[in-house]
Parts: structure tokens; sequence; C-alpha cells
């Protein structure tokens, strides 16, 4: 199996698709290029990696970039957050 593969949307600027549901939250993520998943929080603790392209992670007083794959950042319950894709960018959301 390939995550690639679970990416459903393509058409759309923004993709999220679960792939992991019994004990977790898992989903890929893609953005197209200049795309911005706006400001929201999480109610759990995540782990977001970064699987292609390059994107920012910004808090209100924190940015993390991620340009590398396998680059990730941990973001915490119940603080706002955005991601900004740099280029067309695919990530993995584990919660």
């Amino acid at each position: 199996m390939n995550l690639f593969d679970q990416i459903t949307a393509r058409d759309k600027s923004i993709a999220i698709s679960p792939i992991l549901k019994d004990v977790a939250t898992a989903s890929i993520i893609r953005i197209q290029r200049k795309g911005v998943l706006n400001k929201h929080q999480s109610k759990t603790h995540a782990l977001l990696v970064l699987l292609s392209g390059q994107a920012i992670y910004r808090e209100d007083n924190r940015e993390v970039i991620l340009s590398r794959p396998n680059d990730y950042v941990r973001i915490p319950a119940r603080v706002t957050h955005e991601l900004i894709a740099q280029e067309e960018s695919v990530l993995l959301l584990i919660q």
C-alpha cells in the first residue's frame, strides 16, 4: 500500500483523507502550492510529518519550516495554528 494512493480529492486545493480510525486518527493531507489550511485548533496533541513538498506551520508565537521529507512538528492541544504550503505538499497528521 502507498499513502499517496489514499488521497482521493486531487482537484481541491486542500484534501484530507483519513487513513486510521480504530485507535487513533491519522490523516494524509495534500495542499496545493500557496494553499492555506486556515487557523484552527485541535482537541488533542498531534504530530504533523512532511512527506513531500515544503510547508510552514504557524502558531501565534512559533513558526516551523517543514522543508525536507520526514521533517515534523508537534502540535499542542488547543493551540490556534495554520499551515501554509510553499509548494504542493503532502503531510501525515497523527492525533
